[in-house]
C-alpha cells in the first residue's frame, strides 16, 4: 500500500510532466485552433493522459503491489488537484466572454426578453459555469489519470 507521501509525490510528478507536455502542445495547437478554450481543453486531455502514462511506466514497481488501490488513490488526488486548479483559474482565465457566448445566457434572455442581466445575475451564472467546469475536469481528470496509470504500468510489465 502506498503511503500518503508517495501519493502526493506521484501527483506532483504527474503535474510537472503534464505541464512539460502541455506548454509545447498548446503552442503547437495555436495554428490549428487559435486562441480559444478548445485548444486548452484538447491540450489538457492529451497532456494529462500522456503524463499519467509516463508516470505509470516509471512508477510501475510501487503500483504493482496493490494496483487498484494505488491507482485509485493517485487518481482521486489528481482529480482534486485539477478541480482546485479550475477553481483558482477565474483570476487568469476569461470566464465572462465564454459565458456571454454560451447558449445558457441566450436562453435566459429569450425567456425574459425585457430584462437585462444584473451584476448578481452575472455572478451567479459565472459561478454556476465554474462549478460545472470543476465537476467536468474532476471526472475527466480521474478517468484520464486512472487509464494512463494503468496503461503505463502495463507497458512496464511486458
Amino acid at each position: 500500500m502506498l503511503k500518503f507521501g508517495d501519493v502526493v509525490i506521484s501527483v506532483a510528478y504527474i503535474l510537472v510532466i503534464g505541464i512539460l507536455i502541455s506548454v509545447p502542445l498548446e503552442i503547437t495547437l495555436i495554428p490549428a485552433l487559435g486562441f480559444t478554450s478548445q485548444r486548452l481543453i484538447v491540450s489538457m486531455v492529451i497532456s494529462t493522459l500522456l503524463a499519467a502514462m509516463i508516470h505509470g511506466y516509471f512508477y510501475a514497481g510501487k503500483i504493482r503491489e496493490n494496483r487498484r488501490e494505488a491507482i485509485g488513490q493517485i487518481a482521486v488526488l489528481s482529480a482534486a488537484l485539477l478541480m482546485l486548479m479550475v477553481m483558482f483559474s477565474p483570476a487568469i482565465v476569461y470566464w465572462a466572454p465564454m459565458a456571454e457566448e454560451g447558449d445558457s445566457v441566450q436562453a435566459l434572455l429569450d425567456m425574459n426578453p425585457m430584462t437585462t442581466l444584473s451584476t448578481c445575475d452575472w455572478h451567479c451564472l459565472l459561478q454556476t459555469q465554474l462549478r460545472a467546469e470543476m465537476l467536468l475536469f474532476g471526472v475527466v481528470g480521474f478517468a484520464l489519470v486512472s487509464m494512463g496509470l494503468y496503461a503505463g504500468s502495463m507497458f512496464k510489465r511486458s
